[in-house]
């Protein structure tokens, strides 16, 4: 039977001399599997042979069971998977255990959206009356007032603007326009930035974007968000 940790040693240098990765690539794979080994130990397994699926099952329950977060867990894993493909490959061992050991699951954590009297409070605060705080009402205006999409907001033109028709125009798939109309409070909000707020950010740039960030260019998502 061959010693678990005389096979990691062989895989580590095979990371090494053959793979070429970084040492403090290896140095994350030799914790993960020192991990993997204590744990092992604990259960009375030292040989490659001696492991398997039911007690990678195991170890996997553990890693989650002593609060490690799990994208650590994920990549302890990943290590023990990458080990067992490695002593497969070699001949070491004629089936892999580790081959339906899967990552965890974790549940994805949805975006917090304003309340009904939160949104009430955006829209009924007075506004800020610098070229920014215009920029921020109009945006605000048509992002939950007009339920634009944030890349739309970000991508917007003033020829894509018709305060009098009350209406955006936006060229979607296959050249299909896309009407959205809008409301009173949007088109003041928007004639206020259109007016006061714009000039001031545009800074000399002669583009059409509607929405200005930083040094007069257009807005990026993550500048409308700040």
């Amino acid at each position: 039977m061959m010693d678990l940790k005389a096979v990691c040693d062989r895989y580590f240098d095979h990371l090494e001399t053959e793979r070429n990765l970084a040492l403090n690539t290896i140095e994350s794979y030799r914790r993960d599997l020192l991990r993997l080994r204590q744990f092992l130990a604990k259960e009375g397994i030292f040989s490659l042979e001696a492991v398997t699926f039911e007690s990678l099952k195991v170890f996997a329950a553990h890693l989650a069971q002593v609060g490690h977060a799990p994208a650590s867990q994920a990549r302890a894993l990943s290590a023990t998977r990458q080990l067992f493909v490695y002593a497969r490959r070699q001949h070491f061992i004629d089936s892999d255990p580790a081959q339906e050991l899967t990552n965890p699951h974790h549940r994805r954590v949805l975006p917090s959206v304003p309340s009904a009297a939160e949104a009430n409070r955006l829209f009924t605060s007075p506004v800020e009356k610098t070229p920014q705080g215009l920029r921020n009402r109009a945006a605000l205006e048509l992002l939950y007032g007009a339920g634009l999409r944030a890349s739309e907001l970000c991508q917007l033109k003033v020829g894509d603007i018709d305060l009098r028709q009350g209406v955006l125009s936006f060229e979607g798939k296959k050249k299909r326009q896309r009407i959205i109309p809008i409301g009173e409070p949007a088109i003041e909000a928007l004639e206020n930035y259109l007016s006061h707020g714009r000039p001031a950010l545009l800074r000399g740039a002669t583009h059409d974007f509607v929405f200005l960030g930083h040094k007069g260019r257009a807005i990026s998502r993550m500048g409308l968000f700040k």
